[in-house]
């Protein structure tokens, strides 16, 4: 979904031959070539309502536990809600430090804001 759309945008989008970086995708993205790791939001289930979380940690030698991407790796985070048919490019500063974005869809309730991202700004589809 996420490269159909950008190939249908008529932007640049290329695929790394190897994954030696943790990027999935370099992209042509205001002006500039970008790298982009795609995530794709998984739906959970609460007792308060249906929302979905986006993992955006690596794996990486001498931790157990997935870790947050480093200031280098990526660019952007391209994240994919295949339910909505949604696309955010989340900025790595944006998602900084996280492992994890929470969205809950319209008419659902808010997180609290200890939980809470912008998702706004980020959209492009």
């Amino acid at each position: 979904m996420f490269e159909r759309h950008f190939f249908g945008e008529g932007c640049f989008i290329a695929v790394p031959r190897f994954d030696l970086h943790k990027v999935d995708f370099v992209l042509e993205w205001e002006g500039r070539l970008v790298k982009v790791q795609v995530k794709t939001m998984s739906p959970l289930v609460k007792k308060r309502g249906r929302h979905y979380v986006a993992s955006i940690s690596t794996s990486r030698k001498g931790h157990k536990m997935p870790q947050p991407y480093e200031a280098g790796e990526v660019d952007y985070f391209g994240i994919v809600n295949l339910d909505y048919e949604h696309i955010w490019m989340v900025p790595f500063k944006a998602a900084e430090n996280r492992r994890a974005l929470n969205w809950m869809p319209p008419g659902y309730r808010k997180y609290t804001k200890r939980t809470a991202f912008d998702w706004d700004p980020y959209r492009i589809k």
